[in-house]
């Protein structure tokens, strides 16, 4: 019975010390933090020059020398 007992006590200590790996928890806020500064960089719009982009829409050019009927 013992025995049962000491085995049990040394899985619940192994899986114990699995969940607090405190180097993981660190490393995932850090890769978080950075994860949201990058989509607050791609959400700012200010920096993006809008008169230097090409038209999302294609035009065809306006015939000068149409005749009309």
């Amino acid at each position: 019975m013992a025995d049962i007992k000491g085995r049990l006590d040394e899985r619940w200590q192994s899986k114990r010390k699995k969940s607090f790996n405190w180097t993981k928890v660190i490393i995932m806020i850090l890769v978080l933090v950075a994860i949201l500064v990058v989509m607050n960089k791609l959400n700012q719009t200010e920096s993006i020059k809008w008169g230097e982009q090409t038209p999302r829409y294609q035009t065809t050019p306006v015939d000068s020398a149409e005749v009309s009927p």
